[in-house]
């Protein structure tokens, strides 16, 4: 089956639409100095990215409650995104979303990222009227990807996500879900190789048809 023949597109957002990577290794940071750990460089974050906060810290040697993990990330990403340092839509997100759109495809996201702000980066992008459904907070992407299949009435094997990291691509898979891992976010292609995910392309704009894969 050819990526197109996919009736349900699900989207992850950070890594993949939004561009984020500089504030939330901001925020990153500044929680590593909360707990008085050693900072890093962007570089060297990168390749140790988590799926959700507490992991990182978890993978830093600090033990935190995953309530309040959280809340010290949504603190840390609201400072950096004060001091300036914003995400940014990936050039080639908002037309690859309308050639979807109008080859009748169902689209949805669906994210670890906070609902707060993923939903007001939508209204910045000009991009929330393509998708019929936001899940957002999401812990589980496995139990996510499921539910969302049944709540927008699709059998798994006629959906495909998109994700950037290899803990995306896992997710699916153990849900009977294709993915395409996109390789412009937060894992490099030979990481997201290393998960054998259906598909990979380096960008969005590989699913317009001229460019797609077969």
């Amino acid at each position: 089956m050819a990526i197109l023949d996919s009736g349900l597109f699900v989207f992850d957002w950070s890594g993949v639409i939004s561009d984020d990577r500089l504030p939330v290794y901001e925020a990153n940071m500044a929680l590593l100095v909360h707990f008085g750990k050693p900072t890093m460089t962007f570089e060297q974050w990168l390749p140790q990215t988590q799926l959700t906060a507490e992991a990182f810290l978890k993978s830093q040697g600090v033990e935190v409650d995953s309530d309040e993990a959280y809340r010290l990330y949504k603190q840390e990403y609201g400072k950096a995104i004060e001091r300036g340092v914003l995400p940014h839509v990936y050039p080639d997100a908002p037309g690859t979303l309308e050639f979807l759109q109008r080859e009748g495809k169902r689209l949805a996201v669906l994210s670890s990222h906070p609902e707060e702000n993923l939903r007001r980066e939508a209204a910045q992008y000009g991009l929330e009227a393509f998708f019929e459904r936001f899940q957002c907070d999401v812990k589980d992407k496995r139990r996510g990807l499921i539910d969302t299949c049944k709540d927008m009435t699709t059998i798994r094997r006629n959906a495909i996500y998109l994700g950037d990291t290899v803990y995306d691509i896992r997710a699916a898979t153990e849900a009977g879900i294709r993915v395409i891992g996109v390789a412009n976010g937060y894992h490099t292609r030979d990481r997201l190789a290393s998960a054998l995910p259906d598909y990979i392309i380096d960008n969005l704009s590989e699913m317009i048809p001229a460019r797609s894969l077969p």
